[in-house]
């Protein structure tokens, strides 16, 4: 297997991960417990469904499946499968790469756009 091609992925799935991380409203440099997880992705689900945008509610749905199916691993240490996208968000954070726009984190989710805006890193998110 070539590098580059694993370079891609990793970063594809951190990409996923931090709109993921925006979808449910969390901080993506902080690490929560898989039933905290879990119980505010069943929540986003009782709040959205296939009236609000058909499009947008399948995005939504695919993306929070996968997170909630990945989530030990990408917030895991990076030893083989864990990448640690949490501890690499802090970091992004910490040097200004990424910003957290005010009111796009919250106790308690909060029904609005799904935009996939609410989160700016200079080294990737434009590309999308």
């Amino acid at each position: 297997m070539s590098v580059i091609p694993a370079i891609v992925a990793v970063e594809n799935y951190y990409k996923r991960y931090v709109i993921a991380c925006e979808y449910l409203q969390i901080d993506p440099s902080k690490t929560s417990g898989k039933e905290f997880i879990g119980q505010r992705i069943d929540y986003v689900f009782s709040q959205w469904s296939e009236q609000d945008d058909a499009k947008q509610f399948r995005k939504l749905e695919k993306s929070l499946k996968w997170f909630k199916k990945y989530y030990d691993k990408l917030v895991g240490a990076k030893i083989l499968t864990g990448y640690n996208f949490a501890n690499r968000s802090a970091k992004e954070i910490s040097k200004g790469k990424m910003t957290l726009h005010a009111g796009t984190v919250n106790a308690e989710y909060q029904k609005r756009e799904l935009a996939q805006t609410n989160y700016d890193s200079k080294k990737w998110y434009d590309k999308a």
